[in-house]
C-alpha cells in the first residue's frame, strides 16, 4: 500500500494523496495514518456521515513514539463513510497557508475546474470538480491556544 503515497513518515499530503485515501477501506486508510505519525483522536457518528479523525502532534525533540496525546496538533486527517450512498470523503485540515496554496495549485494542474465560492457561517468554501470526483477548499476561523484567533484550511475531497 504505502508504495502509491508519497513521502513516507511525513504529516504533509498532497492532492495526489488524498485522491488515493478516497479509494481505500478503513482498515488501509488507519494503517497509512499510523504509519505517517497520525494518533486517532476521534468517531463522529451523525445523521450525514460516520467519521474517523487522526492528528498528528508537533513536538520537537521527542520521538515519534512519544509523541501520544501531547503537543500541538497541526494537522488533521478524517475518513467518512457518507450514509446516503456510502462513498467515502477524505478530509485533510492544516494551518499553514503554504501547505494550502499549493495544494490549490496542485488542484489546477490535475484538471480540476472551479465551479464556484460559496460562504457559510464565516467559512468560505471553493468547489471544483474533475470527472465524478469533488474538491472542497476551505478556509475558517477558530480559536486557538490561548484564546487567540487562527485561520485554519480544509481540503477535502468527496
Amino acid at each position: 500500500m504505502s508504495s502509491i503515497f508519497t513521502n513516507s513518515f511525513s504529516q504533509n499530503l498532497s492532492l495526489t494523496d488524498l485522491i488515493k485515501l478516497r479509494k481505500l477501506d478503513y482498515e488501509d486508510f488507519e494503517s497509512f495514518a499510523n504509519a505517517r505519525g497520525y494518533e486517532f483522536v476521534k468517531v463522529d457518528k451523525n445523521g450525514r456521515s460516520n467519521s474517523y479523525s487522526y492528528a498528528f502532534h508537533e513536538i520537537n525533540d521527542v520521538p515519534r513514539f512519544e509523541k501520544r496525546s501531547v503537543g500541538k496538533s497541526t494537522h488533521f486527517l478524517t475518513y467518512s463513510i457518507v450514509k446516503e450512498d456510502n462513498s467515502v470523503e477524505i478530509s485533510y485540515q492544516i494551518s499553514l497557508i503554504s501547505e494550502y496554496s499549493k495544494i490549490k495549485q496542485s488542484a489546477k494542474a490535475l484538471n480540476f475546474v472551479y465551479v464556484t465560492t460559496d460562504e457559510y457561517q464565516g467559512t468560505i468554501f471553493h468547489l471544483y470538480k474533475r470527472g465524478n470526483t469533488l474538491l472542497t477548499l476551505a478556509t475558517f476561523r477558530g480559536i486557538g491556544e490561548y484564546d487567540n484567533p487562527t485561520t485554519a484550511y480544509e481540503i477535502t475531497v468527496h
